[in-house]
């Protein structure tokens, strides 16, 4: 993926100057977007208020602190039981950003969560 941008970082970015930079992660993907293009739509859905790629990109970072904070970074996994919804898409990629996420339908029996949280070796899950 080719992103128009000066630098990985928002704060070395200068608007209207662009240059071709190689985007290694989504996350880098959505930080370069946040610098150059803040305002415009990221995710839309019917059932939620726009979010913008500045506001998106701040809660990848708000939830990475707080998952660091709580120990859990880089390497652990963390299954994520949402409805397929815009939170749903949002809470992937604010994980996904800091960890390994997986995501599990949420349609599954107590017993099956029990099994596939056990047999994954998860380190946390979010409901």
């Amino acid at each position: 993926m080719m992103l128009d941008h000066k630098a990985s970082r928002p704060d070395k970015l200068r608007p209207g100057v662009a240059s071709t930079v190689k985007a290694r992660t989504f996350a880098d993907a959505i930080e370069a977007q946040a610098a150059f293009r803040p305002q415009h739509v990221a995710i839309r859905a019917p059932e939620r208020e726009a979010l913008t790629y500045a506001a998106l990109y701040q809660q990848l970072r708000d939830v990475g602190s707080y998952l660091n904070h709580h120990s859990i970074g880089r390497g652990d996994r963390v299954a994520l039981i949402l409805p397929d919804r815009a939170v749903a898409c949002v809470a992937y990629l604010s994980l996904a950003a800091s960890t390994t996420t997986v995501p599990i339908s949420p349609d599954l029996t107590r017993p099956e969560y029990d099994d596939l949280i056990r047999s994954l070796k998860v380190d946390a899950v979010l409901v």
